[in-house]
Formats: structure tokens, C-alpha cells, sequence
């Protein structure tokens, strides 16, 4: 039986509360901070409730002692005076939630039965993880399709051949091109990554190729570009298809010959850069557009790679989910030992439009609020739209929005596809205004409007 520990000074409470729990749990009172104290040192228990007032006594002074000899310890604050200001205290000290008086026997039970579950501990519901042992620079995956990528990559890396990666958004193409670069023994250079889609047009230019002092009003000093940082090592051109018609020809010159040309400079200097690109769009359907050089794409497709999206990669996602919980576990740490099997059915359901970003956030998400040393079904929160299915959007709304039905329901998705844009472009105003088909008085308007961040 799970053992109670309820402090407050109110006898009258205490009892009540001893009564309404007793036929379920081990319940003890304390009244004061050295009851408390003598209560902990003598018993071991499940959970405790402190009140924010004892007397003269502040309850956080003893939460924040009890968390301090206790770690991990599930305290929940209870409270009839406090502020939010005195609840950001006791769960920024540790507490794990905090109920305000009077409290009923179902929201009691509730609380406990939520953050006593680490007493279930690994049971024959759950697999441990801690033998498990990943590299946190390592392509994570064991699947056909993914182990025909990983035995090619020493071979790609053996050669000095452009690369091209094909694969939607969040599949992990820049993982794989750092990969190729580590097993590039003849490149001792560094492994340079730009977005050709984060940088405006007027700038990927220098970005790429350099300046030379006075090339234009603010070029106060030379400076290098990505292609000479990356001299004798690896150029990652990430969403390659990006970049506009009118550096394509620059680009393939350097290609072609191996050299460079500042802006603004009258000699060329020669490289030794292996190029690897990539895109979340296929450059055939852009060249058809006439948005991307036929020559430039046979350039840069010498040896290509095609990165499955998550949903046909099913069979890896238990050791991603193990991955991400172990890595997350040591980030925020957090002690999780054991993972629900039900938790794998749940993943394998959902179809992860975002690929791996998706699925690394869900897990970061459910690790941060994860009150045991267990993962369960009730830690993974997916997205609801995905939950509910796209055909069936009418009822989502319906049942998310009573009133104001069809504003908050547009406001909903606009701030969605806004938030989910400027994600992509890394924050940049101007490639969001632009893939959005808004101005940026538009744009900044509802970044506003939503409370959205950008990089600028």
C-alpha cells in the first residue's frame, strides 16, 4: 500500500484527509517542519502534500530542505493563500504539482496515482533501457532501407564525388552528410553547413563566395565564404533547391573548376571542397519548372541518396524512442529506466508528417514531463490534428472551439502554417514572407498577432 505524508497545520484537515484516503493508502500527518523531518526519517513514503503555510512556517523553506535530503521525492504544495508567483516558486524548487484547498478525495487520488506510478517500477508492462548504448552522433536505425544507406556511407567517403540526399523535412539528411564527412579520411578540413533557403537572395552570395573589402557600401574588410571555410573539407548546400537561377551558374563554375572568385575581386582561388547537397523536393520536378539548371543537377547528382520518411521506416522507431529517451533523460536529468511496450504501439500509429524532428520533439516533450522513471502511454502527447485525421478536420475544430467556431478556427490554422514556416526557414522573415506569398508588414503583423518568434 502506497504510503501517504500530508503536513498542515490544520488538525482538523489532516483528519479529514486521513479519513477520506485511509482505505486506499498508509496515510501520516505532521504539523509542523520537525514532525515532518522525524516523519521522513522513519518511514519511507510514496508522495507527500505540504501545505504553503504552516504556522509561521513557509512551506517552500520546507520543500525546498525536504527536496534537498529527498531527491526525486514527488512533493505536491497545496495552498489556499498563494499567488502564481508562489506556485512558479514550489515547482521551480521540485515540487510536481500543487492543489488549492479545499481539495476533493478524486483530485487527491488523481495527484497520487500520477506521481506514485515509479513504485510500479519496470514491470512486465515495460522493457529497460539501460543496456542499450548509442553514439549521440550515430544515424540511429536497423531497418533494410537504412542499413543499405549506412554500408554505402565509407564507401561514398572514400571518394571525392559531389553527393546529393534526397528526402523530405526532418529525415536527417544533414546527419548523414556530417557521417559522410567522418569517413572522409582524405578531408581534413571542417564540415561547413549553410541553408540555401535561411539566407536572402542578396546575401547567399557573399555567404557562399566571400567579398573582398569595398565590394559593395557595408563590405568594410574581406571576407571568406563558406566554400573557402570548407577548403579541404566538406560544403553541405542544404535545400539546395532553394537557390536562385541567378548564383546557379556561379556555383556550377566553381563545380566545374575548383575555384572561387570573391565579389568584388579580380583572381580566382583555387579549392579542394567536397560538396554535398541536399533538398525536400525533387530538383527533376524544378527543372521542369525551368527554377533549376539541368547542368548544375548532373553536377551534384554523381552519387545520390534517398533518406525514407519515418512511416516506412516502422521497424526502426524503438531505438529511436529509446535514443531520444536516453539522450533527453541525460540532458534534463531525469532517471527513466523503463519504457511502456504499449508506447511503441502508439508511435507505430501515428503517421509523423515531421519525420524524425517530430518524433525527437514528442520524446524530448514527454521526457521533460515524465513525473517517473518509467515512459507511458500518458507521456506521449501527439498532435491532435493527426490524432483526429485530416478528413474529420470539422470535428477537431468542433470540438476545440465553442465560440467564435469559424475565427478561432482559421486563427488556429493560420498561426500553424506561420509557426511552421518560419521553423523551416530558421526564423527568417523575408524567405517567410515570400514562401508565404504575404508582405513582411503582413507577416510581422500576425507574428504579433500570434505571439510567434522569428530570428529577427
Amino acid at each position: 500500500m502506497k504510503q501517504v505524508l500530508i503536513i498542515d497545520d490544520d488538525t482538523s484537515l489532516c483528519y479529514s484527509l486521513q479519513r477520506v484516503l485511509k482505505r486506499d493508502y498508509e496515510v501520516s500527518v505532521a504539523h509542523n517542519s520537525s514532525d515532518t523531518y522525524k516523519c521522513c526519517a522513519e518511514n519511507t513514503f510514496d508522495i507527500i502534500f505540504l501545505d504553503y503555510r504552516l504556522g509561521k512556517e513557509n512551506g517552500l523553506s520546507i520543500l525546498k530542505k525536504l527536496l534537498e535530503k529527498y531527491p526525486g521525492m514527488p512533493v505536491v504544495l497545496m495552498t489556499a493563500y498563494g499567488t502564481n508567483q508562489t506556485i512558479l516558486e514550489a515547482m521551480q524548487i521540485g515540487a510536481v504539482d500543487y492543489l488549492v484547498k479545499p481539495v476533493s478525495r478524486e483530485n487527491l487520488i488523481d495527484v497520487i496515482e500520477k506521481n506514485t506510478r515509479f513504485t510500479q517500477r519496470c514491470g512486465p508492462d515495460c522493457f529497460r533501457i539501460e543496456s542499450y548504448d548509442f553514439s549521440e552522433e550515430a544515424f540511429i536505425g536497423s531497418s533494410k532501407c537504412i542499413r543499405d544507406i549506412l554500408k554505402t556511407i565509407p564507401l561514398i567517403g572514400s571518394t571525392q564525388s559531389p553527393v546529393f540526399i534526397s528526402g523530405e523535412s526532418g529525415t536527417g539528411k544533414e546527419v548523414i552528410a556530417r557521417m559522410i564527412h567522418r569517413f572522409s579520411t582524405d578531408r581534413k578540413g571542417e564540415f561547413i553547413a549553410i541553408n540555401c533557403a535561411a539566407i536572402p537572395d542578396a546575401l547567399l552570395e557573399s555567404e557562399l563566395f566571400g567579398h573582398a573589402k569595398g565590394a559593395f557600401t557595408s563590405a568594410h574588410q574581406d571576407k571568406k565564404g563558406k566554400f573557402e571555410l570548407a577548403d579541404n573539407g566538406t560544403l553541405f548546400l542544404d535545400e539546395i533547391g532553394e537557390m536562385p537561377m541567378s548564383l546557379q551558374p556561379k556555383l556550377l563554375r566553381v563545380l566545374q573548376e575548383n575555384q572561387v572568385e570573391r565579389i568584388g575581386a579580380n583572381h580566382l582561388r583555387s579549392l579542394d571542397v567536397r560538396i554535398i547537397s541536399a533538398s525536400n523536393q525533387p530538383l527533376e520536378t524544378l527543372i521542369s519548372m525551368n527554377r533549376f539548371r539541368e547542368d548544375l543537377f548532373f553536377r551534384l547528382n554523381v552519387i545520390k541518396m534517398d533518406l525514407p520518411p519515418l512511416r516506412d521506416r516502422q521497424d526502426d522507431i524503438k531505438e529511436l524512442l529509446i535514443f531520444f529517451t536516453k539522450i533527453f533523460s541525460n540532458k534534463y536529468n531525469r532517471d527513466i529506466k523503463c519504457i511502456e511496450h504499449q508506447v511503441i504501439e502508439k508511435l507505430h500509429a501515428h503517421s509523423w508528417p515531421g519525420n524524425i524532428r517530430e518524433f525527437q520533439n514528442v520524446i524530448q516533450r514527454a521526457v521533460i514531463f515524465c513525473k517517473s522513471d518509467y515512459l507511458s502511454t500518458d507521456d506521449i502527447e501527439l498532435d491532435l490534428i493527426e490524432k483526429t485525421g485530416i478528413n474529420d478536420l470539422y470535428s477537431f475544430f468542433e470540438k476545440k472551439f465553442s465560440e467564435k467556431f469559424l475565427e478561432q478556427s482559421v486563427d488556429y490554422l493560420e498561426k500553424e502554417i506561420i509557426s511552421g514556416t518560419l521553423n523551416k526557414l530558421n526564423g527568417h522573415l523575408f524567405n517567410t514572407s515570400q514562401h508565404l506569398g504575404i508582405s513582411r508588414v503582413t507577416l510581422n503583423s500576425k507574428i504579433k498577432k500570434y505571439g510567434l518568434k522569428s530570428d529577427e
